[in-house]
């Protein structure tokens, strides 16, 4: 798995000199030196693909460079092509990286012109090549997905309803009924049709929506409904206190990305770091809204929330509540304060507001966002 949240942008730099770097090496001899190592880089990285040079040039730039080469038969090459994308994208980054803070191409009058108009150019030449290798599900995986809440009987509206202003499974007691009634039904398709895509792990990511994730996060609320409804009075509105620790944990993660991406880190070293983020932010989120001076924000609320969240960690933390030992841990299940949701169980304290605002916050998207650093 390799960091390839930026490589557009890299390609961009790298894949003009594809067109014009003979050319301007004849018109300005000994003047391209970053240039020619760029090309020189992209090109190794494509015949380490399996690839000739000709047919490459060929295909993303359909077909109008001077060395470009039509292959002999274009569908196989087509198939061969795609499935080269990812290892030459990786082979690209890792090398071109120290390239481009290099003396040729950082230092010098022209550096910035050079790279702006290499960048410009190339964006569009990477981009024919991302269409042309798209799979047809990238338009529709999404419409699929809100299908299946019509199949399942269910509001298709409730599909990627803002978790933080969007009540997930209803907001009353007959819609938290229905959605929970139809809750497997409902994750077997969404699941069924993401399997039938092969390019639904980066679609759902960029949709920020993770199935796995989100069958825990029902199932969660769906196992204790009246506390869930009772929780969209405590979460109707925010406070300073929960908007300060999401602005902190939001800082995190950007220089946290940026770290990252520069440091070219792997995914181990970027999720212990990511971790300890994620973890910090669920003590910090749930002490915000225990100071919240509502009456609805009791115990058995706050505590569901917890566990709400504690599940959404993700599985790379390893972080399973139910083998947390040490009591100071986020995490640890004394926390979830599940014998106080006992009232609640009975029939008391469910108010019958009608919030739109679900237990489900912003936890999971920014997890979703931070992990499309990668890609499958």
């Amino acid at each position: 798995m390799g960091l390839l949240y930026h490589t557009t942008a890299l390609f961009a730099v790298v894949f003009c000199v594809l067109i014009n770097s003979s050319q301007q090496q004849q018109q300005q001899p000994g003047n391209n030196q970053c240039i020619e190592q760029f090309s020189n880089t992209l090109l190794a990285c494509v015949r380490e693909g399996g690839l000739s040079e000709g047919n490459f040039l060929w295909f993303v730039t359909n077909g109008t460079s001077q060395r470009g080469e039509a292959p002999a038969n274009e569908d196989s090459f087509k198939t061969q092509i795609c499935g080269a994308q990812q290892q030459i994208g990786s082979c690209v980054f890792q090398r071109v990286a120290p390239i481009m803070n290099s003396t040729a191409c950082a230092g010098g009058a022209q550096a910035g012109s050079q790279q702006e108009i290499i960048r410009t150019q190339l964006t569009t030449i990477f981009g024919t090549y991302d269409t042309k290798c798209m799979h047809p599900c990238r338009t529709t995986l999404a419409k699929d997905l809100r299908e299946c809440y019509t199949s399942s009987g269910l509001d298709p509206s409730l599909f990627l309803s803002n978790s933080t202003n969007g009540a997930v499974v209803g907001s009353t007691e007959s819609q938290v009924n229905l959605f929970c009634s139809a809750k497997d039904k409902l994750i077997s398709c969404m699941q069924q049709r993401a399997d039938e895509c092969p390019e639904a792990p980066q679609i759902l990511r960029a949709i920020d929506l993770d199935i796995p994730s989100f069958n825990k996060g029902v199932t969660v609320l769906c196992a204790h409904p009246k506390v869930y409804l009772h929780g969209l009075q405590c979460f109707g509105e925010t406070t300073n206190d929960v908007d300060r620790c999401q602005q902190r944990e939001a800082q995190a993660l950007i220089q946290l990305d940026m770290q990252a991406r520069q440091g070219n880190w792997s995914e181990e070293k970027f999720f212990k770091s990511f971790c300890e983020v994620a973890v910090k932010q669920i003590d910090c989120d749930l002490k915000a809204w225990t100071r919240k001076n509502h009456e609805a924000c009791v115990d058995a609320v706050i505590g569901l929330r917890r566990e709400l969240e504690c599940e959404l960690i993700p599985p790379e933390c390893n972080v399973n509540p139910q083998q947390v030992s040490a009591v100071d841990h986020a995490c640890h299940p004394e926390k979830f304060e599940t014998k106080k949701r006992t009232s609640f169980e009975k029939g008391g304290g469910a108010g019958n507001n009608s919030a739109t605002v679900a237990i489900l916050n912003s936890f999971v998207l920014v997890a979703m966002m931070v992990m499309s650093v990668f890609v499958l």
